[in-house]
């Protein structure tokens, strides 16, 4: 899978701002039917008590546009195969080793390790679109390392597939 340029995450992004309930519903039936193990573990972790209705509704909703931006921007694009629960366990106990040195409400040291793995990272501009995320307004300090592990986690399997 070609890497995507910043212009065309933001672009896909933009897109899926303008669409219906019902377009979102279909891209996001997509995401299931194609990686249930995948759009499972967002709703899972999704339900962890650090999470509000509004950051679990996020952490779904960036899974989805990740699932669009992949699927959407290479015609070419079929899974190879599915994504096991197993393997998303494996992918975030390894991503949650890359951060342990970093406390967990320092977004400053989080930003920056996130910042130096989107410069060698296969899929830079989703990992910076993550980024984005993470650091947007309203996302407090205290879900800002959960997120980042569990959207790299989901990121790391999409450009498993």
């Amino acid at each position: 899978m070609r890497p995507l340029a910043e212009h065309e995450v933001f672009q896909i992004q933009n897109e899926l701002d303008q669409m219906d309930a019902s377009e979102l519903e279909k891209i996001g039936l997509d995401f299931l039917a194609k990686q249930p193990d995948l759009y499972t573990y967002l709703l899972d972790k999704g339900e962890e008590s650090y999470y509000d209705q509004d950051q679990r509704e996020l952490l779904l909703f960036t899974g989805i546009c990740l699932w669009a931006m992949i699927s959407q921007r290479n015609p070419q694009f079929r899974p190879s195969r599915k994504i096991s629960m197993d393997e998303l366990g494996e992918g975030e106990i390894l991503n949650m080793m890359l951060f342990s040195p970093i406390p967990q409400e320092d977004p400053v040291a989080l930003k920056k390790r996130l910042e130096e793995l989107a410069q060698e990272y296969v899929q830079p501009a989703l990992l910076r679109y993550i980024i984005a995320i993470i650091f947007s307004p309203g996302i407090g300090k205290k879900v800002a390392m959960p997120l980042a592990i569990h959207l790299l986690t989901a990121l790391d399997g999409f450009v498993d597939m």
